[in-house]
């Protein structure tokens, strides 16, 4: 039974060990506008995915005039990602 035991704490100390690691590890992730920076992550991460990094930006704008009136039909923004 004594082998068992240690066997067990041992996994739970080496548990406890792998989770405060990871709570000090830091994650450069990028926000939705393509910005890195940098935070803590406190749960397990499962796979990290490459983040591609968006250089170049085209907004189309769809523009309707009656008169003195200008009007914006529709405006979107593409991003051009490597």
């Amino acid at each position: 039974m004594m082998k068992l035991e240690t066997h067990a704490n041992s996994i739970n100390l080496a548990e406890a060990a792998c989770s405060n690691r990871r709570l000090d590890e830091l994650v450069e992730t990028h926000d939705r506008f393509g910005v890195p920076y940098i935070r803590k992550y406190k749960s397990e991460i499962k796979g990290i995915k490459e983040v591609q990094k968006c250089t170049d930006a085209v907004e189309i704008v769809i523009k309707a005039s009656t008169g003195s009136f200008d009007y914006i039909i529709k405006a979107q923004t593409y991003t051009k990602c490597s």
